[in-house]
């Protein structure tokens, strides 16, 4: 007999507790719908390439997306779930169509600067034998002034001049790579191989590539050479492969030598059979000897 009342009590308690729990969430009121809203945009789901490092919360960037989002939105309480469903889905379109303005793309490159300046290593060891391993450098995407293009999205913008001394065409510069990969070899001295990898959406390289330095005859010996490979192809064959003498990039940093140069035969381990061919004169001339 006490069944049907401990029920409807059940039933009335926990309907008090989730009209209490909505009360709390703040959503009766346009402040906190607001509130609401900028946590909701804080999802990597909307950021550039899904990831949480690019998700922009700069004040000055998403309130006036907010007050776009609002504007034809009736915020009068108490607000409906479907007027709650409506802004969240209005606040993302206004951010997406935001960061592909000037504001926006200006405050996505700060974000890609500072990822940029923050890799994330990671050790493999060698199937091969236990006892050398290989170090990882992400550094995300290739940093720089960025553009909107209609029909592929967010790109990198290789064309301007302030920057020229970080690109090399349609790819990150020689100096850049060969920079980055020094400062890495320093500080892994007992790493078999130490590789950069980054996005350059659609650069001649592909969206996403790798440099690696390898060291040849570790730990005797201090010479080696760097591979250039495209990483979102299908295969990851060396596309460009040049001599490194004594670890020492300064050839390459001031621009004496380039990265995008096929030195294999020079350099001693030609990628694959049928590309060991006899070097041309002018690509003599290009690559670092022994």
């Amino acid at each position: 007999m006490w069944i049907k009342p401990i029920r409807r009590a059940t039933f009335l308690l926990a309907c008090s507790f989730a009209l209490a729990c909505h009360t709390a969430s703040g959503v009766h009121h346009a402040n906190d719908l607001r509130t609401m809203l900028r946590e909701h945009l804080k999802n990597p789901e909307f950021s550039l390439d899904r990831k949480p490092e690019y998700v922009v919360t700069d004040p000055a960037f998403i309130e006036p997306i907010l007050d776009q989002a609002l504007k034809y939105i009736d915020t009068s309480p108490p607000l409906s779930a479907e007027t709650l469903g409506k802004a969240k889905a209005s606040a993302v379109t206004y951010y997406r169509l935001g960061l592909a303005k000037p504001e926006g793309l200006k405050a996505l490159q700060v974000r890609i600067a500072e990822r940029f300046a923050r890799p994330i290593v990671t050790r493999r060891a060698s199937p091969e034998n236990p006892e050398k391993h290989a170090i990882d450098l992400d550094f995300g995407w290739m940093k720089g002034p960025l553009t909107a293009n209609t029909r592929y999205g967010i790109e990198i913008d290789a064309t301007r001049t302030e920057y020229a001394q970080d690109f090399e065409g349609r790819a990150p510069s020689t100096a850049l790579l060969a920079g980055l990969l020094s400062e890495a070899v320093r500080a892994y001295p007992d790493a078999d191989r130490v590789s950069v990898n980054m996005t350059f959406p659609r650069s001649r390289m592909g969206t996403q590539f790798r440099a690696t330095y390898i060291r040849a005859g570790f730990p005797q010996s201090r010479n080696g050479w760097v591979l250039l490979q495209s990483i979102s192809s299908p295969t990851t064959l060396p596309m460009f492969q040049v001599r490194i003498n004594n670890e020492d990039f300064s050839p390459y940093r001031d621009g004496r030598y380039s990265f995008y140069v096929d030195c294999a035969p020079m350099a001693g381990a030609a990628r694959i059979p049928q590309t060991s061919v006899a070097l041309t004169e002018s690509q003599r001339k290009q690559c670092l000897s022994f």
